[in-house]
């Protein structure tokens, strides 16, 4: 990858919301509603966290020790001075999908969720993310997954598509 942004769109900042979707608390829900015993959600991690409310509003609201990474030093910044001052205190991380991955000092997770970053990204990216769930999500931990269309996409409709999962 040769340039910062790893082919990522920069010129606008990501969005400042939330997004229920990466409650895991939802993915709890749903898995007791299909019969399944869900544990605690001690460990929790959100891979491309944007402005951070999510991470953020998690962390501040639950027992759960939230990690999570962003590239984009704006959105990164923001996030950790929220999170700081919040008293919430997140472990959040200035690095890109490669380098977070790769981190030796990170707990495994009892759950990982990402929002809206898997269609804009690049292939090499997936695959780091892919392992990074294989490699750092717990036996019968869960995750979520929401991806929307690039910013092209995002000028004719609104679509998104969200996907949990457990690991078994």
């Amino acid at each position: 990858m040769n340039n910062w942004n790893e082919g990522y769109i920069t010129d606008i900042d990501y969005t400042l919301g939330y997004y229920n979707e990466l409650n895991p608390q939802r993915l709890r829900l749903a898995l007791l509603y299909k019969g399944f015993y869900c544990g605690e959600i001690n460990t929790a991690c959100e891979l491309g966290f944007g402005q951070g409310m999510t991470v953020n509003l998690h962390a501040a609201a639950s027992t759960t020790k939230w990690y999570g990474n962003d590239f984009n030093p704006s959105h990164a910044g923001f996030a950790q001075q929220f999170g700081q001052i919040s008293g919430a205190n997140p472990q959040l991380f200035e690095q890109s999908f490669l380098e977070f991955c790769q981190r030796d000092d990170l707990p495994d997770f009892d759950f990982i969720g990402l929002h809206g970053i898997w269609s804009w990204i690049s292939d090499e990216n997936r695959q780091i993310i892919i392992n990074f769930f294989k490699r750092k999500l717990k036996a019968s931990g869960g995750g979520t997954s929401a991806t929307t269309p690039n910013p092209a996409g995002l000028l004719c409709c609104h679509c998104e598509i969200y996907c949990y999962f457990i690991w078994i």
